[in-house]
């Protein structure tokens, strides 16, 4: 899945969320860096989504780093 996979996937599922949080989510659990999570970062990713352990932030900061290192999906 890519980012905006994940984004569509958590709206859908009514779940409060924001780039910010998808950029987050992608530096988080993107081990491989290939802008995409596989099954296994998947796993590790939706544990944390449902523990809720980090908090939604949109800084630029975060933006331009998930822009620097990862290809941008074509809707962002």
């Amino acid at each position: 899945m890519d980012a905006e996979e994940i984004y569509q996937a958590l709206r859908k599922a009514d779940q409060k969320t924001s780039y910010g949080y998808i950029y987050r989510l992608m530096r988080e659990f993107d081990k491989d860096h290939d802008g995409e999570i596989n099954f296994k970062e998947f796993k590790l990713m939706f544990l944390h989504i449902q523990n809720d352990t980090f908090d939604d932030y949109n800084s630029d900061d975060e933006v331009a780093l998930y822009k620097k290192n990862y290809k941008e999906p074509k809707q962002f």
